[in-house]
């Protein structure tokens, strides 16, 4: 319904113009400019309904005047308005009863109120009562007329308004325009243009949708297919009977109520037919392809519409190709029809990536073909190992445990470690851990750490006695030479430079880089001072940035040990000299230090000075030695982080000796895999009930992990312990 009404505006310049002087207890709303307050003849005004009601029994005389209002607002509908409503439409109206001082007052006269129309032709209207409800003629044509409302003493009518009304007639919605008709197997495809206007030629703005009717003969009559609602302009007609002719019209439809349905659009037919293919299916969405060892699997989500957005209705299946350049070219690897949603290549080289698209086809005689996928991609891998291993290095029973450990160039594995008796033992395994190709004994030698080097042989760092030592190995396993350096305790690193080596360690009270030739004759020795009175060097690597970073830790080992780093050029001189952590109270002591980015990671374990509490601990620095985070990572037992190593995502991999919940009695392996920003991926527990003691940890060629230390077999006999793990950290 239309209502007009003056500006808001207006209202405070105009409320003394208002019925009686505004009394009666409640505030009145604006009068508009071009109205006067007389009730005599019919309101000319817009006296509101007041907020307070009068309940007294009073007179007829008491009424001021009486004003129609669309039901539930404030403002009557003025003289200078028209009420304009639809055709067939249904109405509430209300009377507003005033006094002379504008107090409403029409609970008392609400029986008393009577409503009419002035001619049928515009409705009718219910009567007697405040509310009324007024249901417009169905017309053809507009109609006007009046309504009016007077108030009845029994005798005559005293009071009385009257409002203009105009009924619209219906607006009846254009025939669809340009319907077409596509033959297909059993179905048949349509398509047509919405109209814009309706037949009045005025525009559509209430346009609902479209009911299909068909018959198999020309000109009807015609059956409504569709039994919901078509919002689109497009409609397959499907289970028709192939070489039958059908014909086909369109009808849109509004929104109004009653609902108003345009003529028939222009007849169109087609004759579906085996073969008759109107449309080509849409490709497959949601592929995937997941790669595994020397294969990549692949899924998709089958279309269920064709190009023109009808459904598909003769899906036979799909197609799949491959290439070995991203776009192609592509060739078809499936020698029959995949009627499934999933294909697997095989055969594939490892290592390579390949490429993929999927394609739809139907069952039509001659198969249309969508375009192809979405591309994805898969690189196949081999098939990642794992195992658990144990090794005895001497048949006398005693602590035998593993320090360090370098996955080799032909995939398998160099161990270094300790025996019973002080013995120092080196062992080189297969890629399974199962065949030992060659073992070495040094007797008196402890050995912390090995690498192979770049002719095909190995280093190994250790001491002997309390003596730095380090031993020179053929890819064979036998010793090419062995010295000892005095002055220096232990060779806890060692790394392979240009014509020679360096290793880290310490002298008893301060930490020590050492340089040696390529037979092993020491070039020079330097010392570094932590600030305390025992610092030791565990680990060194050559610097992203030229020289060396050194890691390990500066303290006593019983109240506030720090993690400790230094940066040197390639001759040993200091660049810079970093201690972190201090003042925690804790026993904080770096194990292993690695490039990281723009600057340097070192990974170990924290403490307190009793050893019951601990969680391994890692700090990043930037290139100068400033400290950027720190993360501590554990669970609810001791976890001593004696192995830590970076991994080729960015992150880094922790293994622990963890009596933390979910380990399985005693001390396990623990092992966590972390992001850049110490976001923990994995958490992995390995063990039994008896004791077992991780020392070092890397990342594999083919994504796992593999762990070293020594496990409790029973008593004081320890063996030591290789675990293999898969991407996910699990082991057998």
């Amino acid at each position: 319904m239309a209502l007009l009404a003056a500006p808001l505006m207006l209202a405070a310049a105009l409320l003394l113009n208002s019925c009686g002087g505004g009394g009666g207890g409640g505030t009145l709303p604006y009068v508009p400019a071009n109205e006067t307050r007389d009730c005599s003849s019919g309101p000319t005004g817009t006296a509101a309904r007041i907020v307070a009601q009068s309940t007294a029994a009073l007179p007829f005389s008491a009424i001021q005047c009486v004003q129609i209002h669309e039901y539930g607002q404030q403002i009557p509908i003025l003289k200078t308005a028209t009420l304009t409503v639809s055709s067939g439409s249904t109405n509430m109206l209300q009377a507003v009863v005033y006094d002379a001082a504008c107090q409403d007052i029409t609970s008392t006269f609400s029986s008393t109120i009577m409503w009419s129309v002035s001619t049928p032709a515009i409705g009718t209207v219910s009567s007697p009562g405040a509310t009324a409800t007024y249901t417009a003629a169905a017309v053809t044509s507009t109609a006007t007329g009046t309504i009016t409302v007077n108030i009845y003493d029994g005798t005559s009518y005293v009071k009385q308004d009257v409002i203009q009304v105009t009924v619209s007639a219906p607006t009846t919605p254009s025939a669809p325009s340009g319907l077409t008709a596509t033959a297909g197997n059993s179905q048949v495809a349509l398509s047509w243009t919405a109209p814009t206007t309706n037949t009045d030629s005025s525009a559509i703005t209430d346009l609902a949708g479209y009911n299909v009717y068909s018959s198999t003969a020309s000109g009807g009559p015609y059956t409504q297919l569709n039994t919901g609602a078509v919002t689109g302009a497009t409609y397959t007609a499907t289970g028709l009977t192939n070489g039958t002719a059908y014909y086909f019209v369109v009808r849109a439809y509004d929104n109004e109520s009653p609902v108003n349905t345009s003529a028939d659009s222009a007849e169109a037919t087609a004759t579906p037919a085996v073969g008759a293919t109107p449309t080509t299916p849409n490709p497959p969405t949601g592929v995937t392809a997941t790669a595994g060892n020397a294969q990549v699997a692949l899924s998709w989500t089958a279309p269920t519409t064709n190009t023109d957005s009808s459904t598909i209705t003769d899906l036979a299946g799909f197609n799949v190709y491959r290439g070995t350049a991203s776009g192609g070219p592509y060739t078809q690897i499936n020698s029959g029809t995949v009627t499934g949603t999933a294909y697997t290549d095989t055969g594939l080289t490892n290592g390579t990536p390949y490429y993929y698209v999927v394609r739809t086809l139907d069952n039509e005689t001659t198969p249309n073909e969508s375009a192809n996928s979405t591309e994805v991609s898969g690189t196949p891998t081999a098939a990642v190992t794992t195992f658990k291993q144990t090794y005895a290095p001497v048949s006398a029973t005693g602590y035998d445990i593993g320090s360090s450990l370098e996955q080799t160039s032909d995939g398998g594995y160099i161990l270094a470690g300790t025996a019973p008796s002080g013995s120092g033992w080196a062992v080189k395994v297969d890629s399974l851990g199962t065949t030992q190709a060659w073992t070495y004994t040094k007797a008196g030698t402890s050995l912390h750490d090995v690498i192979q080097t770049a002719d095909g042989g190995y280093l190994l760092g250790g001491d002997q006695g309390g003596t730095a030592a380090l031993a020179k190995l053929d890819s064979g396993g036998t010793e090419t030479w062995y010295q000892t350096y005095a002055g220096i305790s232990h060779a806890y690193g060692v790394e392979e430079i240009t014509g020679g080596y360096v290793f880290s360690g310490d002298n008893g009270a301060d930490g020590v880089l050492a340089e040696v030739n390529s037979t092993g004759v020491q070039q020079w020795a330097l010392t570094y001072d932590g600030g305390t009175t025992n610092e030791f060097l565990h680990s060194v690597r050559q610097a992203s940035g030229g020289g060396y970073i050194l890691g390990g830790y500066s303290g006593d080992g019983t109240t506030d040990d720090n993690i400790w780093l230094v940066k040197t050029d390639a001759a040993g001189a200091v660049t810079w000299n970093q201690t972190y952590l201090s003042g925690n109270s804790l026993l904080d002591h770096g194990e292993e230090v690695f490039n990281f980015g723009a600057g340097y990671i070192i990974g170990g374990y924290q403490t307190n000075n009793t050893y019951t509490v601990s969680d391994c601990i890692v700090v990043i620095v930037d290139s100068a030695g400033a400290q950027t985070a720190s993360y501590t990572h554990g669970g609810t037992g001791t976890d001593f982080c004696y192995g830590f190593n970076v991994t080729s995502d960015g992150g880094y991999v922790m293994a622990a000796s963890s009596t933390s919940t979910g380990s399985n009695g005693g001390e396990d392996y623990w092992l966590g895999k972390a992001s850049s920003g110490g976001v923990e991926a994995i958490a992995q527990f390995h063990g039994d009930a008896n004791n077992q003691f991780p020392q070092d940890v890397i990342q594999t060629s083919d994504g796992g992990y593999a762990i070293i230390g020594g496990t409790n077999i029973s008593g004081g006999d320890w063996d030591w312990w290789l675990v293999k793990t898969d991407t996910a950290g699990l082991s057998p």
